[in-house]
């Protein structure tokens, strides 16, 4: 899935900065200093990054990537593709847990990996939030349904206890030995 999806979007390597990126990436001295991370959980935030939006996760992935990859647009790009990967990935995990099968989850990621849809939110790198939002919001399904499941285990697990069980003898002690 994850392979699918990377050799779909990979032709967007080569792209530039599209839309809104040149505000919100080219243009946003925010992002290009380190030193006003810790701002991102302030006040200070919409005075210094001039967005109208408190988005603290994107930002913290524009600052990232700007560390990483300077101001080249193929590093924001891969990291638009990665994440759209990842959220495949994360879509087959929740699907087979929740259909209890192997084919119809991994058709249906790959389906949804190649959906023109997402297009713009992959080639977009202001537009990263929708791939965020998708990835905690799945993430979060799978954790929810892993507890059921898990939760369900224990108490199935519990029940089938030996001090659950009826004994065979009314009065188990007097058949231990005495000496």
């Amino acid at each position: 899935i994850a392979v699918f999806s990377i050799a779909i979007y990979a032709n967007t390597l080569q792209n530039g900065f599209l839309y809104d990126d040149a505000y919100t990436v080219v243009n946003n001295k925010f992002i290009k200093s380190l030193n006003n991370l810790p701002k991102l959980l302030t006040k200070d935030y919409f005075v210094l990054s001039t967005e109208t939006t408190y988005r603290p996760i994107v930002t913290l992935t524009y600052f990232l990537d700007h560390a990483v990859y300077g101001l080249r647009p193929w590093g924001f790009h891969l990291t638009n593709i990665l994440l759209h990967a990842v959220n495949g990935v994360l879509l087959y995990t929740f699907l087979a847990l929740l259909l209890k099968g192997t084919i119809k989850p991994f058709i249906i990621s790959l389906l949804f990996v190649a959906n023109p849809v997402l297009t713009e939110a992959v080639n977009a790198i202001s537009f990263r939030e929708d791939i965020l939002c998708f990835l905690f919001y799945i993430a979060a399904l799978i954790l929810y349904l892993k507890s059921r499941i898990n939760s369900f285990s224990r108490k199935a697990i519990e029940n089938d206890k030996p001090q659950n069980l009826p004994s065979p003898h009314p009065n188990p002690l007097p058949s231990r030995e005495r000496g």
